[in-house]
């Protein structure tokens, strides 16, 4: 409900006045959740059964960028050039009906061997605000998909439910983080892996690709962070844990050269020099992939192929006033696969949580749990 009023009240409120709150309220937070931000320790255990990455490489890394505004969509080209000189690759996620999107630059952007996604439909948090609403804008959202010839979505703002994603004819998405408690719907994935969002009715499912660095409107725009000694600190720990780096930024914050310094700007500076620390830093030490790259690894390794070589375990995750949780472990397997595949411990399983039938339950986001081998209820 908080989250629908501001979207009603934001076009009449002043940019100036809108960020203002926001860097009191980050404060706030910043102070409060020192124990799981910009690192959530319990967030950095693999998948069972993990078996690594591709070619032995110690993490993934995968950049993407939201393009939110027609002066960020002008501005990829620049920033193309900038990652290319650097041995980078990353995708670009572009607003369908908010601004032109020019038909020459998704072409522009595919050829120089980068990945197009689609980012919401209008960027005018509405998308989730109900099912109906969302049903209707996904088969907008779904002919943009085809006729971009894409396969990913992202959230904007981070607002999402993915259950309904199924509606979206998508393999992959990202629409969740690890731990970021100044989002909007501020719900963790706690987890620096990927996971799998399964439909129950026909057995589908897309891949989820949650963030697992922090963005950079927060750090330099709301947060006023003069450096990306955060990025560093965080790179480190994810290194360490074998996870997937994924770092979502806007090209529409990046100041480039010859450009003056507006108010909602940082110096692009601080992206090329990160990526610059990667490349000396960690030089042969990671897989860098585009998430469609990563979706496809994924499913081949994740059990939706012909090996289940790990565990994706998603519980829907509701919301309610006693916020009291009950959780039931329930195995789930596909019937296409084999009974070698059945018999590996750990391969599908389904959390769902129970809640007091007279309490109210609002539907959010699914997160991932790790389930053992010997499936036993999790406390509440």
């Amino acid at each position: 409900m908080v989250n629908q009023a501001y979207y009603v009240l934001k076009p009449v409120i002043p940019r100036a006045l809108q960020i203002y709150f926001r860097r009191r309220i980050a404060n706030y937070k910043l102070k409060r959740h020192q124990d799981v931000w910009p690192i959530d320790p319990k967030s950095g255990n693999p998948p069972a059964g993990w078996r690594g990455w591709p070619d032995n490489k110690k993490f993934a890394l995968i950049l993407s960028h939201d393009v939110d505004t027609q002066k960020g969509h002008d501005r990829v080209l620049k920033l193309i050039e900038i990652e290319k000189r650097l041995g980078f690759k990353s995708a670009y996620n572009f607003v369908p009906e908010r601004y032109d999107v020019a038909r020459a630059l998704i072409e522009k952007v595919k050829k120089e061997g980068f990945g197009v996604n689609v980012h919401g439909l209008k960027h005018d948090g509405k998308l989730f605000q109900s099912k109906k609403i969302f049903k209707q804008r996904a088969l907008q959202i779904n002919k943009y998909i085809n006729d971009w010839e894409v396969e990913g979505f992202t959230a904007p703002s981070m607002i999402c439910n993915l259950s309904w994603m199924h509606e979206l004819n998508i393999k992959h998405s990202t629409c969740t983080f690890d731990t970021d408690p100044f989002e909007p719907e501020p719900n963790p994935s706690k987890t620096i892996f990927p996971f799998f969002v399964t439909n129950d009715k026909n057995g589908g499912s897309f891949v989820e690709l949650p963030y697992t660095l922090a963005q950079d409107h927060l750090l330099f725009i709301i947060l006023k962070e003069k450096d990306n000694s955060i990025w560093k600190k965080k790179l480190m720990w994810l290194a360490e844990k074998g996870g997937m780096a994924l770092l979502n930024t806007h090209s529409d914050y990046m100041r480039f050269p010859g450009n003056g310094l507006e108010s909602e700007e940082y110096p692009v500076k601080f992206y090329e020099k990160f990526l610059d620390h990667i490349k000396t830093e960690y030089e042969g030490q990671y897989w860098h992939a585009l998430p469609s790259e990563m979706a496809d690894f994924w499913q081949s390794t994740c059990g939706l192929g012909t090996e289940a070589q790990s565990e994706a375990t998603i519980h829907n995750f509701f919301t309610s006033k006693s916020s009291m949780y009950a959780y039931d472990v329930k195995p789930r397997v596909k019937a296409s696969m084999k009974k070698q595949e059945l018999s590996k411990p750990g391969c599908y399983s389904d959390v769902r949580p129970t809640i007091k039938p007279d309490r109210e339950r609002v539907p959010s986001i699914p997160i991932l749990h790790k389930i053992p081998d010997t499936a036993k209820s999790p406390p509440p």
